[in-house]
């Protein structure tokens, strides 16, 4: 558990009863943004411990207004300690009224003024927490995205600086005319609900969302929002074949713009030939001939040389027509209604996500390390006709690992969104989607 911490601790007035944690998620949304927040109630020292990040970047955030609005009910305590930088910050109110603070170091003089504000020493506010907080920037128990409309339930232990709640790509080397393709979810009763509200209603809904995505200019919206008005009072169920296209198109909109937890978009081959296969490794020793050395050679990173040379399982009932890595009954109309047969115009499509999670769950650190390492002394044994050991074999690592680490950060770093998208889908009871666009 990390010893540095930056939160709110809050204390009822002796007349209240204890802090309610809805209470103070009420609190924060008050505050407009959305955030995510984890509350600890620590039990064993009478106080409450609140955390509030950035959805953007998963950093702390320092917010003097809302410690006096949390400070409604007894004391909200801006607590700020980095030992690494040397920096202790204490900042109280008491029911709306700021107090004296401290600005310094971590020393005698700040541990008096904490025992004097909580009646306890920061150790044993570590103590009476859970021990899952791991630091900044990784989920501890009891946190949760407050986004719009709903307060999404995060797992231990994930990534919260990686962008994960909003619509992001990272096709860096994909040219205009590239087909890119984004993993997300969104909640479940969003699509029924879309597919019972009358055209005319969707078509306003539609154009002040796109309206407030600053995104008015996108080709076609207006087409598409008099293709809706002209549905009137029926549904898009209702929609004729000239109709269906545009009314996908503003399904998918809406749908896409609804989001709650987003993978990086890129390149769909990158996802496909690249991403996806490591999922399905066999675990084997790579078996290289001087045919393959020229391949090999040209890899950007040894990721990219492990998908080349082993092989990886195909997914149930073959290699897919939308994305080999993918079966082709794991994916599914987004709006079915308005498919025809085997006929579907949407670039959106629903994922039965369940064999992707539980490979990417198997795909431990120490395993995909493991197979890396096999791959390395099988090239080095094929490329220099020597045993795989010595100085000479570590100067080869370090140069591989060198010369590939911004793709094998790429990749990693997908593997790393992919999975949140997944988990954070299960915990909440979201519908997991692929969306691609141009």
């Amino acid at each position: 558990m990390s010893k540095d911490l930056t939160a709110i601790i809050l204390k009822s007035a002796a007349q209240e009863p204890p802090v309610d944690p809805a209470w103070v998620e009420s609190v924060i949304r008050e505050r407009g943004r959305p955030a995510i927040v984890r509350i600890a109630p620590l039990k064993d020292v009478g106080l409450l411990q609140v955390e509030v990040a950035d959805v953007a970047d998963g950093l702390p955030t320092e917010d003097p207004e809302l410690v006096g609005a949390l400070s409604a009910r007894g004391q909200a305590t801006f607590l700020h300690v980095n030992h690494e930088a040397d920096q202790a910050i204490l900042h109280g109110f008491d029911q709306g009224t700021a107090g004296e603070g401290f600005v310094g170091k971590p020393d005698a003089a700040f541990a008096a003024k904490l025992k004097e504000r909580f009646g306890c020493d920061l150790e044993s506010l570590h103590a009476a927490d859970d021990q899952s907080r791991a630091g900044i920037g990784i989920v501890g128990s009891r946190t949760a995205a407050l986004l719009p409309g709903r307060s999404i339930a995060l797992p231990v232990g994930m990534p919260s600086a990686l962008g994960s709640f909003a619509f992001h790509d990272r096709a860096v080397d994909a040219g205009p005319e590239a087909e890119r393709c984004a993993f997300f979810a969104f909640d479940r009763p969003l699509i029924a609900a879309l597919s019972s509200t009358p055209g005319v209603e969707l078509a306003r809904v539609v154009k002040e969302a796109v309206e407030a995505q600053g995104s008015a200019s996108i080709d076609g919206v207006g087409d598409v929002v008099e293709v809706l008005r002209s549905l009137g009072p029926l549904t898009i169920k209702d929609a004729n074949a000239e109709q269906k296209p545009k009314v996908v198109r503003a399904m998918e909109l809406l749908v896409l713009g609804s989001g709650r937890v987003f993978a990086g978009g890129d390149r769909a081959s990158f996802w496909d030939e690249r991403v996806l296969p490591l999922l399905s490794l066999e675990d084997s020793e790579p078996v290289i001939d001087d045919d393959d050395l020229p391949t090999l050679d040209a890899a950007e990173s040894l990721l990219h040389a492990l998908v080349e040379v082993v092989p990886s399982a195909a997914p149930p009932g073959g290699p897919g027509n939308v994305l080999e890595s993918i079966g082709d009954g794991e994916l599914a109309p987004l709006l079915p209604a308005l498919a025809d047969g085997a006929s579907y115009s949407g670039s959106i499509l629903e994922l039965d996500a369940a064999r992707l999670l539980e490979r990417l769950r198997k795909l431990e650190g120490d395993r995909l390390s493991a197979m890396v390492e096999r791959l390395e002394k099988s090239l080095y044994r094929a490329r220099h006709k020597s045993p795989a050991e010595g100085e000479a074999f570590e100067t080869y690592r370090k140069t591989a690992a060198e010369s590939g680490s911004t793709d094998v950060d790429r990749v990693l770093r997908h593997l790393s969104e992919l999975r949140i998208v997944l988990e954070v889908a299960m915990v909440n009871d979201l519908v997991v989607a692929l969306a691609f666009y141009g």
